[in-house]
Formats: structure tokens, sequence, C-alpha cells
């Protein structure tokens, strides 16, 4: 198991003590910590999208696809494409063009950092 992965492991297996997991005969382990991570990174990706009014699903897949810490330019670009400018001002307090270079950035840093696999705060 990857470390990220224990992770996952510790809170299914506090889910299961506390009851608020249940067990599905037939579901192994794995599966749960699959269903964690996922269930973990929409939330995130939920969260932080909705500030913006990024499309999650879009923002999920570029998220999911992104390996070695090298984001895919024309699909973030893209993703970009997707935020609310209204938001977009309203949040960085900024014109148009230098709240879509920041967005730019923290997309960037959000979805090249793993941002979205922090289990804390997630439901």
């Amino acid at each position: 198991m990857r470390p990220k992965e224990y992770t996952y492991a510790r809170q299914i297996l506090k889910d299961i003590k506390t009851g608020t997991l249940e067990v599905v005969e037939g579901k192994t382990f794995l599966q749960y910590i699959q269903e964690y991570q996922e269930k973990t990174i929409r939330s995130n990706i939920h969260a932080f999208a909705d500030i913006f009014g990024i499309d999650e699903d879009e923002m999920f897949s570029l998220y999911v696809a992104t390996r070695k810490w090298e984001v895919d330019v024309l699909r973030l670009d893209r993703l970009e494409a997707t935020a609310n400018k209204e938001k977009l001002k309203s949040y960085y307090n900024a014109p148009i063009f230098k709240a879509h270079v920041k967005l730019h950035q923290d997309l960037k840093e959000y979805i090249e950092g793993r941002k979205a696999d922090n289990l804390e705060g997630v439901d």
C-alpha cells in the first residue's frame, strides 16, 4: 500500500469501528480505499470549483489524469474557461485579466500539489 492509502485505510477502520461504515460482504478493502479516495477528491474539488464556478467534472477528470506533477496545459486552459467571471473578479478582487492569471496559478498549484487528496474536512 502507498502511504496515502494508509490514511484512507485508517479512516475506514475508524468508520467501521464507530459504525459509520457498514461492511458489505464481497467488497474488498481495496475497493473501500478507492471509494474513500474518490469521495475525498470529489468533495474537495467541489469545494474548490464552487468558489470560481468551475466545471467540477472537467476538474475531476484533469485532476485524476495528472501524473508526475505536470498538468496538461491545454486541458487546464479549457478548465479555466469554465470559470464564472464575476466570481473570479470578486474572489481575487482584481480585473478579469489579473483574476485569470491568479486562477491559473492556483489551479496549477492545487492540481499538481494533489491538494484534493486531503482527507481533512471531508464528510
